[in-house]
């Protein structure tokens, strides 16, 4: 009996550090833990490219989201000299999210990439700083999208570019257009009879 009851616990925490991580969970179980419980914080790791391209979740009013970009080494030279710039990026995201005020180490954490791989990655640094309760959304927003949950747009997709008044409205073929807004005309004045035009200074 005593095998019975203790053996769950055992497995999950044989489990756990195998993986190094808390584990992970579908995309509806990670819905209903966000929706539900005031405690789970989804965060969002896909770069804001990705966001554009393929929308973020959409979630109700009040739900604990936050989007943390996966860091990324741009400099060349740098990445030239670091023994693994891969660890750096993950460990620099881990350190961001646990940096969040929102976030503590008992914190329900919900990491979501694009497929799943760096998501495993962050928890594991996430993992090493403390934070036990770090889980991956299985799949990422792929598995998210696949299993019709709610998305929409990511603001930063809407963009609204404004010419200067008078443009021309040309665009090329297969090209996105761009269209000039329409400037109001200022009514001329008539003139009464037999009067003279006045020039005005500056030569107007």
């Amino acid at each position: 009996v005593l095998a019975y009851v203790a053996a769950p616990p055992l497995v999950r925490a044989l489990a756990t550090r195998v993986r190094g991580f808390a584990g992970a969970i579908s995309p509806a179980a990670a819905l209903d833990a966000i929706v539900g419980s005031g405690d789970a914080l989804l965060v969002d790791i896909r770069s804001a490219a990705d966001k554009e391209a393929a929308g973020v979740p959409s979630l109700p009013a009040g739900a604990r989201v936050v989007d943390v970009e996966l860091a990324a080494v741009a400099d060349r030279r740098l990445r030239a000299s670091l023994r693994d710039v891969g660890a750096v990026e993950r460990g620099v995201t881990a350190l961001e999210i646990a940096s969040l005020k929102r976030v503590g180490k008992g914190t329900t954490v919900l990491l979501l990439d694009r497929r799943g791989g760096d998501a495993k990655a962050v928890a594991r640094e996430l993992a090493v700083r403390g934070f036990k309760r770090a889980f991956v959304v299985a799949g990422g927003f792929s598995a998210w999208a696949g299993a019709r949950l709610p998305t929409k747009a990511s603001a930063a997709a809407v963009r609204v570019e404004v010419l200067p008044a008078l443009a021309a409205l040309s665009a090329p073929r297969g090209g996105s257009q761009r269209v000039a807004l329409p400037v109001p005309r200022a009514k001329a004045k008539a003139l009464p009879r037999g009067g003279t035009q006045r020039q005005l200074p500056g030569g107007r």
